[in-house]
């Protein structure tokens, strides 16, 4: 048994080492708090260890750690909306913590559908460009290398992205509100 733990061990802080960064900006990008975001991490690792131990290693771990960081992420969100955000902001009446959680859980969802809105906007080659930089993590060598561009296309392309998710975001939220 203590071969298999090692063994898991082993390719579970393989994983981390490869993917922790990348998955902790995209939960980031999801939960808009840096500690939600550790917490979230490591519980996505911490399940991957269990998986790998268990004998579930698919075949795309890459896919299989970033939808796992999502599904953690969603159950994350929902905590905050069911908890409330309780006395830790000095909140001592519920019904004010409720529409207080309430109206930030609103708006993290609002923010989260406004950015892939605005980024599902962009022509492909700024929606690629910016996904793998922000959401993943490459370096722009790599998207270089990806997209079998220069790095100045890319920092081009990434540039021309983020001021159209910028210009873009404000009408998305002026629509829903």
């Amino acid at each position: 048994m203590g071969d298999i733990e090692s063994q898991a061990r082993v390719l579970v802080r393989e994983l981390h080492d490869e993917f922790s960064a990348r998955l902790q900006n995209y939960a980031l990008s999801i939960l808009r708090n840096r500690e939600d975001a550790e917490d979230v991490v490591q519980i996505v690792f911490t399940n991957a260890y269990r998986s790998v131990l268990a004998g579930r290693v698919p075949r795309s771990r890459e896919a299989w750690l970033f939808q796992a960081t999502r599904n953690a992420c969603m159950n994350r969100l929902r905590t905050r909306r069911r908890k409330g955000a309780g006395t830790l902001d000095g909140n001592d009446r519920p019904e004010v913590a409720a529409a207080h959680t309430t109206e930030d859980a609103l708006l993290d969802r609002l923010h989260v559908q406004a950015f892939w809105r605005a980024v599902d906007a962009l022509p492909e080659p700024q929606r690629q460009a910016i996904i793998l930089r922000e959401i993943r993590g490459a370096s722009y060598r790599e998207i270089a290398q990806r997209m079998d561009t220069t790095e100045s296309a890319v920092e081009s392309l990434i540039f021309r992205a983020r001021s159209g998710i910028r210009r873009t975001i404000p009408r998305i939220e002026a629509r829903a509100a």
